[in-house]
This record gives structure tokens, C-alpha cells and sequence, in this order.
């Protein structure tokens, strides 16, 4: 399932523009009622002001290649898609928390598995909410 239907964005609206019209929504949803969903200052400047912005998955860095490998790839990509002009957003999941956006501590906790990170999808992201896993998105 791709990141805009998975929002609940049908395939007539751009996911830049969709993703711009809830990224102020995400924010004030996990203030307001604890969602643990965290857009990046940068991801959310981006989608503000109509830039395009890259979803990039998380489920090769923790399960795709032995690390080093698996923290290379993912600023290696992040890198390519900001030689396009373009932010990129890598998806994980920290201590239950949806990341939107990650640092590169964030990445180095993922790609070294020291929690055993797992792989999260639709299906598992309430249970992995509630019990505060780390993991790698598809």
C-alpha cells in the first residue's frame, strides 16, 4: 500500500498536496490527543510551503543489510533525493512512536539493532505503538 491511500488519500490528490493539507493535522493530533505520530520540522517546513517531499521506508535498514551497510544506504538515499531539490522523509518507528522524518541518531538506532527493531506495517502498528518498539517501516 503506498503513503498517500495509507493516509486515506485517494489517488486524485497529489501526496505532496495531501500530505501538506494533514501535516499541520498530524502535529496538532499528536498534541491534542497523544498520537504518537512525529513530523520532522523539516518535512513539515517542506510540505508547508508546496515542496516536494520523498517517503523513504526503513524496513532495508533494519532488516535488508548487515550494518554498516544498513545506515549507508539510507543517507545514501537521503542524499540523492536532496541532489533533486526534493526532502527526503524517512519512516520509522521509535519507541512506539511514528517518525516522520528522521535524524541520523534515529537512523544509527535502527541500522545497528540493538533493540531488535522489527518490521511495521498497517497491521502492526498499534501493537508496536502500545508496547513502544522500534521499528522499520514497509
Amino acid at each position: 500500500m503506498t503513503l498517500h491511500r495509507s493516509l486515506g488519500f485517494g489517488s486524485g490528490k497529489s501526496l505532496a498536496r495531501g500530505l501538506a493539507s494533514s501535516s499541520s493535522f498530524l502535529n496538532r493530533l499528536g498534541r491534542l490527543t497523544g498520537a504518537p505520530v512525529d513530523l520532522h520540522p523539516e518535512v513539515e517546513d517542506a510540505l508547508a510551503h508546496s515542496k516536494p517531499v520523498v517517503a523513504l521506508e526503513t524496513a532495508l535498514v533494519t532488516h535488508g543489510f548487515p550494518y554498516p551497510t544498513s545506515l549507508e544506504l539510507p543517507l545514501g538515499l537521503e542524499d540523492v533525493v536532496r541532489s533533486t531539490g526534493a526532502i527526503p522523509a524517512t519512516i520509522g518507528m521509535l519507541s512506539g512512536r511514528i517518525k516522520i522524518g528522521l535524524e541520523r541518531n534515529e537512523l544509527e538506532r535502527l541500522a545497528q539493532r540493538e533493540m531488535k527493531p522489527g518490521k511495521i506495517s498497517r497491521r502492526d502498528i498499534a501493537a508496536a505503538s502500545a508496547m513502544k518498539n522500534d521499528g522499520g517501516t514497509l
